[in-house]
């Protein structure tokens, strides 16, 4: 099996229910979850490790407040201080946020960190202490996403979250650990084929975004803030919500004091609430069962000669794509797609598909292997040995930007075989008009002679019963 897309569980032989009475997160190997740690849900968390946990995180975010106080520009000594105290490396062997293929977190580095200190100064030169306004700034601030925010508090809580992880392992027996710091005896589970100590999460401080990063914020304090409201819809109309760019609410926040206030108070009042993992409204863990039941229940013979060609090895991805077409419309896999929101989301086809794909591949000993792109984007289907690839790119109609996205990839298809580029069409909705634009552009590359790929229509949407019509 791919260890991509093993859970830790698996990976170490963890039997996952006694992980989840732990309440660890059995997050994937080398794949990152768009999960992220809520410095706000340390408040009441329950865990001897994370002990006055919130505190830490207010207190450290205090010391750059008292920095910016007595800082006169940002380049005298206390402002450059302030600056260090936001600098942070990258987290490794986490498994969150929005990396790709590596399972590492996002570093906040000099030139992030000083912009965020100067939008802290112009906060705090409005007399607003509160350490929040740190959490907060993601609202506001470009670079700094719900990712980065989740890397910086595990890096605050990081002897938390290793102390954390070494009695995990040592509850759950797993033996396959090494000495992870030089200057302590910290053992950890280590992942070799990836070079990578694991640090394991509680799933209570866990959210899909963080409280600090919900628009819901921003809309609470504009509809009370007459003259913020104001602001806004000079700017950009009643439905600023929609077309408000970060440096537009920036400027229109920083010089409104009692939007800030509002705005931290808001936020100070709000009741945390972690990720609920059993609906998995996000479909962020239920994917890999998906994609391995409808592969499954679905056998698929497939086979390839010792020395396949690219049209070998394209018949036979093909024959997958045929497969999981025919899953979809007519074997009900169309209402396994389906997160626990009840949305059909890419990325979660994406990752079904892939689970499917690989899956196939392994139950016939092909040494054909499916590759995700950390189980987002593409799909490369290539040879164990050998060059030989195919690349199946998984687009849904109901994004918006359906047929901007696959315009922007032609270009790299044109220049090679069509025979390497396949668009796998997912169609949500009862609408043709997005496939019917996409063979308008075919048409079109044809009569100018140019490449188009092949592509796959799937129709996933799923029709009322008789008795609802």
């Amino acid at each position: 099996m791919n260890i991509k897309y093993q859970n830790i569980s698996e990976y170490f032989c963890i039997d996952p229910i006694k992980l989840n009475k732990l309440g660890v997160f059995d997050r994937f190997v080398g794949i990152d979850s768009k999960l992220f740690v809520d410095p706000f849900l340390f408040e009441n968390l329950d865990i001897p490790e994370f002990k006055d946990s919130r505190e830490k995180i207010k207190n450290h975010f205090r010391k750059v407040i008292k920095l910016l106080l007595v800082s006169k520009n940002s380049n005298d000594l206390p402002f450059k201080q302030a600056v260090r105290f936001l600098t942070f490396e990258e987290v490794k062997g986490i498994g969150i946020g929005y990396g790709k293929n590596t399972g590492d977190g996002n570093c906040i580095g000099p030139k992030l960190a000083r912009k965020l200190a100067e939008v802290g100064k112009e906060i705090v030169d409005f007399g607003i202490t509160d350490p929040e306004i740190f959490e907060l700034l993601g609202l506001f601030q470009e670079d700094y996403g719900a990712d980065r925010l989740s890397d910086l508090t595990i890096r605050i809580l990081h002897e938390e979250f290793v102390q954390y992880s070494v009695r995990i392992t040592k509850e759950l027996g797993i033996s396959n650990i090494k000495k992870a710091y030089k200057d302590r005896n910290y053992q950890l589970p280590y992942i070799k084929e990836l070079g990578s100590f694991v640090k394991f999460l509680p799933k209570k401080c866990l959210r899909d975004l963080p409280i600090a990063h919900d628009k819901e914020n921003i809309d609470y304090v504009v509809s009370f803030n007459e003259d913020l409201r104001h602001k806004l819809n000079q700017l950009v109309g009643e439905d600023w919500s929609k077309h408000l760019k970060k440096p537009d609410l920036k400027s229109s926040l920083l010089d409104n004091k009692d939007a800030i206030r509002d705005l931290v108070s808001h936020y100070q009042n709000k009741k945390p609430l972690s990720y609920n993992f059993n609906e998995d409204p996000k479909g962020e863990i239920s994917w890999k069962a998906v994609g391995e039941k409808i592969a499954h229940e679905n056998k698929l013979e497939l086979s390839l000669p010792k020395s396949p060609s690219i049209e070998d090895v394209k018949d036979v991805v093909v024959e997958i794509i045929k497969k999981f077409k025919k899953n979809v419309e007519f074997n009900g896999a169309n209402k396994l797609l389906k997160k626990g929101n009840g949305r059909i989301g890419e990325e979660f086809c994406q990752r079904v598909f892939y689970i499917v794909a690989d899956s196939y591949c392994t139950a016939n000993n092909l040494d054909l292997t499916a590759e995700g792109n950390g189980g987002r984007g593409p799909v490369d289907f290539k040879m164990s040995r050998g060059l030989q690839k195919i690349v199946v790119e998984v687009k849904l109609t109901s994004n918006s930007k359906f047929l901007d996205g696959i315009k922007k990839q032609l270009p790299t298809y044109e220049k090679v075989e069509s025979a390497k580029g396949i668009f796998l069409i997912i169609k949500t909705s009862e609408s043709n008009t997005q496939v019917s634009n996409l063979q308008s552009l075919e048409l079109e590359y044809k009569r100018n002679n140019l490449t188009f790929p092949d592509y796959f229509v799937v129709d996933a949407f799923i029709k009322p019963s008789a008795s609802k019509l």
